[in-house]
C-alpha cells in the first residue's frame, strides 16, 4: 500500500518591504480579523471616484489623498501590524504612491485565502480585484 504525502503549508507569508521584514498572518484568527477588508475596498471605490485634475479644487484633491492613504494605512495596519504604514510611509519618503504595489498584493492575497474559505464568491473576488489593480 502506497503512503500518501501532503507538504503542509505555513499560515503565513513573511515579506520583504524595504529594510524590513513583516510576516502576513493567513491563520483563521487572522482571517476572521481580515473580514471587513473586501467591505472596506468596495466602499472605498464607491465613495471615491476619480476627480478631474483639472477642475478639481486643491481641497478635493487633498481629501482624496487623505482619503487613499488612509484607506492604505488602514488596510497595511490590519495585515502587517500596527504601525507598519508609518514605518513604510516614512521608508518611502512620505508618500503612498510606491506602496501601492504592496496596498494591491495585500489586497489580492487576502482576498483569494477568503475566497477559498467561501467568505468571498468568485464574482466578488473578480470585481474587487479589478477595482484594486
Amino acid at each position: 500500500m502506497a503512503i500518501k504525502k501532503f507538504e503542509l503549508k505555513k499560515a503565513y507569508e513573511d515579506l520583504q518591504l524595504g529594510e524590513k521584514t513583516y510576516r502576513l498572518d493567513l491563520s483563521d484568527a487572522a482571517m476572521q480579523k481580515y473580514v471587513q477588508i473586501p467591505k472596506l475596498l468596495e466602499d472605498f471605490e464607491k465613495n471615491n471616484k476619480k476627480i478631474d485634475a483639472y477642475s478639481a479644487t486643491e481641497e478635493q484633491v487633498s481629501e482624496r489623498f487623505n482619503q487613499q492613504q488612509q484607506m492604505m494605512k488602514q488596510l497595511i495596519e490590519t495585515c502587517l501590524g500596527e504601525e507598519a504604514y508609518d514605518s513604510l510611509f516614512e521608508e518611502c519618503g512620505g508618500s503612498h504612491l510606491p506602496l501601492l504595489p504592496v496596498f494591491d498584493y495585500l489586497s489580492g492575497v487576502i482576498l483569494q485565502h477568503m475566497n477559498e474559505l467561501g467568505l468571498v464568491e468568485n464574482e466578488q473576488l473578480k470585481k474587487l480585484k479589478r477595482k484594486v489593480k
